[in-house]
């Protein structure tokens, strides 16, 4: 008899959502989750008390809808989706959101994932109101169904049944992403901050009042609490609360990034002297990270020490916080572009300004900067910007060329 060489299957692919009154996204979220193809197993969408369409709406392409509540917990409403569901892989999606995949290298990766590896790491985009691609992060979005359960009010993350960080594998972004719209209605937007606010508010009451012990718990819902303070008057409070995590934490990671969350608030606040205390602290810690450094150039531009600006933004790629969100790359390319200017480089401004229109596709509100540095024709730039150069070298050996075609 011939052995059965054929590879073990992948697995099947539970999709497990939470929503409450989406019947106006969902739609789009459900649609793509099709392109799974023969990996999708079941879609279970947990219904937190929607008084809109939702269940209809998803019930009416196949899912199964669970009739839950709501009792200001994200873990146990998601925990209680996964429990529900059958497949061997959960893959973990908000009704505003939509996956992009590719699904056979997807099966590909499944299969081969080594036992000890408990999930898949893939990349969330957000979008803006204009369906451009903003800030991105990794999140253990598809893991095995048995091995993670979530923990944490808001802002909730699987975990292991002891506590630990899941062990994840990076999924490339060709293989599967998942894009976020969450954040193109401000008014949406808003309504999110603020009903995360209050349920950390419930949740810090809740461990005060009974003198947790478990000060990371505390810390973690004071951190969450802090980042929802968005008004310039409650800065203050905000600072007082990153304080408090930083005094209070023993996560590493947690102090890390209230340390980050503090320097900006003093940096949005024009405290350049006490933001520069806390890049002093992020440097202590060993690993700072590029978000230390991009702390440092906006510390350096406040200072009007323009030579150390530049000099830090020529050594970073990348704009990573240390719980692993990207800022935009037009972050960086325009502020090289800003510091090249305010440092009388023109062409090097120019090169930087054109390389990030061209990369990102981040074009609007830009054209008075670029007028304002580009003194040739108008032929001239249309010709610069067709060339589509990828980088500020090539972007300054156009700009030669088209100099020399004009003695």
């Amino acid at each position: 008899m011939k052995e059965n060489l054929d590879p073990a299957p992948p697995g099947r692919i539970s999709a497990c959502l939470i929503a409450r009154d989406e019947a106006t996204r969902i739609g789009r979220c459900l649609d793509s989750l099709r392109f799974l193809g023969r990996l999708l197993h079941e879609v279970v969408v947990y219904d937190t008390g929607s008084v809109d369409d939702t269940r209809e709406v998803a019930a009416e392409s196949g899912t199964i809808v669970i009739t839950g509540y709501w009792d200001d917990d994200f873990s146990r409403a998601r925990n209680a989706g996964i429990e529900a569901a059958t497949g061997d892989w959960a893959l973990i999606v908000d009704a505003d959101e939509e996956i992009v995949v590719d699904v056979d290298a997807l099966a590909v990766q499944l299969r081969d994932l080594p036992a000890e590896m408990d999930g898949l790491a893939c990349w969330v985009i957000n979008l803006d109101e204009d369906g451009e691609h903003t800030e991105r992060s990794r999140r253990c979005g598809l893991f095995r169904r048995d091995r993670l359960r979530y923990r944490g009010a808001i802002h909730e993350s699987p975990r292991t049944a002891e506590g630990g960080s899941p062990a994840v594998q990076a999924v490339g972004e060709d293989v599967l992403q998942i894009w976020h719209h969450g954040y193109r209605d401000r008014t949406y937007s808003v309504e999110k901050v603020l009903r995360n606010a209050a349920i950390a508010d419930v949740e810090i009451s809740r461990l005060r009042s009974r003198g947790s012990t478990r000060s990371d718990e505390l810390a973690w819902a004071l951190f969450h609490r802090a980042r929802s303070r968005l008004t310039e008057q409650e800065r203050p409070v905000a600072a007082a609360e990153y304080r408090e995590v930083i005094g209070l934490t023993q996560d590493a990671s947690l102090r890390q990034a209230a340390l980050e969350c503090l320097m900006d608030v003093h940096l949005d606040s024009g405290e350049h002297d006490e933001a520069a205390h806390c890049l002093d602290a992020l440097v202590r810690t060993g690993a700072p990270g590029s978000y230390a450094w991009w702390g440092a150039v906006r510390v350096a531009v406040g200072l009007q020490d323009l030579e150390t600006a530049e000099a830090i933004l020529a050594g970073i790629d990348t704009v990573e916080t240390s719980l692993g969100v990207q800022a935009p790359r037009h972050y960086l390319w325009e502020a090289r572009a800003q510091v090249a200017e305010a440092l009388g480089k023109r062409s090097e401004a120019l090169a930087y300004l054109l390389t990030s229109m061209v990369q990102t596709g981040q074009v609007e509100g830009k054209g008075p900067w670029l007028l304002r540095l580009w003194d040739g024709s108008i032929d001239q730039l249309t010709e610069l910007v067709r060339q589509r150069a990828a980088s500020p070298d090539q972007v300054q050996a156009v700009l030669r060329e088209l100099a020399k075609g004009d003695r």
